[in-house]
């Protein structure tokens, strides 16, 4: 699309906050041009499965102030055939490389695009995605693309209300999502898409991953989160994050790895709270005592 047909569509759909990005690329300076409009708008940018944004549409992904990645991202240099002089070529890649730092693309994003020739293309990696910060969200619910005129649903939302205890009392200060997904999925992505912040998800991450040795959850896996409030941030956080696969041939779900918030603020593996039946002690405001311990 060009930058006045971008213009045009966002004209004929004022209420829209998401951009779906399936496309192989196309021009420098239109892609920046429609680029800078997706900031400006403060669009989300998602590139769903099986779908890519390669060349030129990475700009268009990297604008995103929320960004997910479930398809293909990929970038190169400015192809050697384009009809720019050495020194537009140069402006170019000046303006390029000013752009994804003011839309927060890391160097090793923009280090990568710039070694990767032009007749080839680099396709990020899972790991690759977590470790650049490819991925951005900020506790923001992103809508699924329609395609076909159905939805894709990532996961199914079982329940998101505030946990009851033994005593049929609830914690003011807390909730809880569960959700199942519908197809096998990376665990970190559905983490990030329920609020869990990245830089939350990276002090428990390894420790999940040296128990279930594994990136993704099977289909009609099950994760609950129960989210407090924060002792020194103004958002929720997660005070335990439990995994659940399904048992074959069975309606029900087995535990696979739980991880809690201690007092000291530091993370460790625990058992499955369900199978714990100790009622739980005092929280007080922002407390994360005994989160191990809850049955619920």
């Amino acid at each position: 699309a060009t930058h006045l047909e971008f213009k045009r569509a966002l004209a004929a759909r004022p209420a829209a906050n998401t951009l779906f990005l399936n496309s192989p690329g196309g021009s420098v300076y239109a892609g920046l041009a429609i680029a800078l409009e997706i900031r400006e708008n403060n669009f989300k940018t998602v590139i769903p499965k099986n779908w890519e944004c390669l060349s030129a549409c990475a700009f268009l992904f990297f604008a995103g102030v929320n960004r997910t990645v479930q398809g293909d991202l990929g970038v190169h240099q400015i192809s050697s055939t384009s009809p720019f002089s050495s020194q537009d070529t140069q402006v170019a890649v000046a303006e390029i490389i000013d752009v994804l730092f003011e839309f927060g693309a890391s160097a090793s994003v923009i280090s990568i695009m710039l070694r990767t020739d032009s007749e080839s293309i680099h396709i990020f990696s899972h790991d690759e995605i977590l470790n650049y910060g490819i991925e951005s969200h900020e506790n923001s619910q992103i809508q699924k693309p329609i395609v076909d005129g159905n939805e894709q649903v990532a996961v199914t939302v079982v329940r998101k209300n505030r946990p009851l205890w033994n005593n049929g009392t609830s914690n003011n200060h807390d909730y809880e999502t569960e959700v199942v997904n519908n197809n096998s999925e990376y665990w970190r992505s559905v983490l990030l898409d329920q609020g869990v912040r990245r830089s939350t998800l990276d002090l428990f991450s390894d420790m999940i991953f040296k128990v279930i040795n594994s990136e993704m959850l099977p289909a009609n896996s099950k994760t609950v989160i129960l989210f407090g409030t924060s002792r020194v941030l103004n958002y929720y956080i997660p005070h335990r994050i439990s995994f659940y696969t399904p048992i074959e041939g069975s309606p029900k779900h087995e535990h696979a790895v739980t991880v809690a918030l201690l007092d000291d603020g530091k993370y460790v593996l625990g058992l499955d709270p369900r199978e714990e039946i100790a009622p739980p002690k005092h929280i007080g405001e922002g407390g994360k005592t005994d989160r191990l311990r809850r049955k619920l």
